[in-house]
C-alpha cells in the first residue's frame, strides 16, 4: 500500500480508490454522451472536449484498474451510439478509434516500462503483464476479491441480514468488499432486492420523464454499471439519480413542454 500511495492519484473526500475511479468513469460516460448532443456547449469547443476526455481517462487509470473496465464499457457505449447515428458507416470510425487506442497503449507502455515511473506501469498494467507472461488476466486484487466471496451460514442472515455494514474497527463486515455480499449481510435478501429495485425504479422514473434519448441511454448505462460493479464493490447511484431528478424538477416548472436536457449547460 505504501508503494501504491506513491503513484496512485489520491482519492478525494475519503472515497476508496476504486469508487473514485467509478466517478471518473461516469464522467467519461457523460462526456461521450455530450458528443451526441447538439445542445452541448462543451462539445462545441472540440479541443477542450478532447482534453477533458484525456484528463478524465488519465486520472481514472491512475485511480484504480477498475477504470479499464469502464473504458471498455465506454467504448461499447460509444460504438452503440455511433451505430445508431451513422449505421454501417460507423464501423470505419470504430476501427479508427480501436487503432488509436492500441497505438496510445503501445506508446504509453514503451515510455513507462523502463522509466522512473516503472512502478506505475507495473501496477496499472499488471493485467497486461500477467497476460503476456502467464496468459492470465489475474491481478493481486482480483485474487483477493475471489477470496472475499463468502455467504451466510444461517437462515436469519440470508433473509434479514445481520444489520452490520462495518465493524467497530471500521473494517467492512465479514471483511468482504463484494457489494452484493455486503448488502446481503446488512439487510438480507429482502432488503437487497428492495434496494436494487429502488435503483431500477429511479432509473426508470427519469427515463419516463424525458424525451431525450441520450439522457435515457446514459441512465440505463449507469444502472447497468451499478449491477456490474457491485460484483466487486458496494456502490449505488443515488447521487446521480438525485442530480437527474433535481434537473427534471427544474425543467418541469421552467419548460412548458415538460421535458429536460442538461446538455445545454455542459
Amino acid at each position: 500500500m505504501e508503494v501504491q500511495a506513491a503513484f496512485r492519484v489520491i482519492a478525494l473526500c475519503k472515497f476508496q480508490y476504486a469508487n473514485m475511479a467509478v466517478m471518473y468513469g461516469l464522467a467519461l460516460f457523460s462526456a461521450i454522451s455530450l458528443g451526441f448532443s447538439n445542445k452541448s456547449t462543451l462539445y462545441q469547443h472540440k479541443i477542450l472536449y478532447v482534453l477533458s476526455i484525456a484528463f478524465i481517462s488519465i486520472m481514472g487509470i491512475l485511480s484504480a484498474r477498475t477504470f479499464f473496465l469502464m473504458i471498455f464499457l465506454s467504448f461499447l457505449y460509444y460504438s452503440y451510439l455511433l451505430y445508431k447515428r451513422k449505421g454501417i458507416y460507423s464501423f470505419m470510425y470504430i476501427l479508427l478509434i480501436v487503432c488509436s487506442i492500441i497505438l496510445l497503449l503501445i506508446i504509453s507502455i514503451s515510455l513507462l516500462e523502463n522509466s522512473e515511473y516503472s512502478a506505475t506501469y507495473n501496477w496499472a498494467f499488471e493485467w497486461y503483464i500477467n497476460m503476456s507472461e502467464s496468459k492470465s488476466f489475474e491481478t493481486g486484487s482480483s485474487n483477493r476479491l475471489y477470496e472475499m466471496y463468502l455467504f451466510p451460514d444461517n437462515l436469519k442472515t440470508w433473509l434479514l441480514g445481520d444489520g452490520q455494514f462495518v465493524t467497530v474497527d471500521g473494517l467492512f463486515y465479514k471483511q468482504t468488499d463484494v457489494g452484493y455480499l455486503r448488502s446481503l449481510f446488512y439487510w438480507g435478501l429482502v432488503g437487497t432486492i428492495v434496494f436494487y429495485y429502488f435503483q431500477y425504479k429511479c432509473c426508470k422514473l427519469i427515463c419516463n420523464s424525458t424525451r431525450d434519448g441520450i439522457i435515457k441511454k446514459l441512465c440505463w448505462l449507469i444502472f447497468i454499471w451499478l449491477l456490474v460493479y457491485n460484483v466487486k464493490e458496494f456502490w449505488h447511484a443515488n447521487l446521480y439519480w438525485a442530480l437527474f431528478l433535481v434537473t427534471l424538477i427544474k425543467f418541469k416548472y421552467n419548460n412548458s413542454q415538460n421535458d429536460f436536457s442538461m446538455y445545454g449547460y455542459l
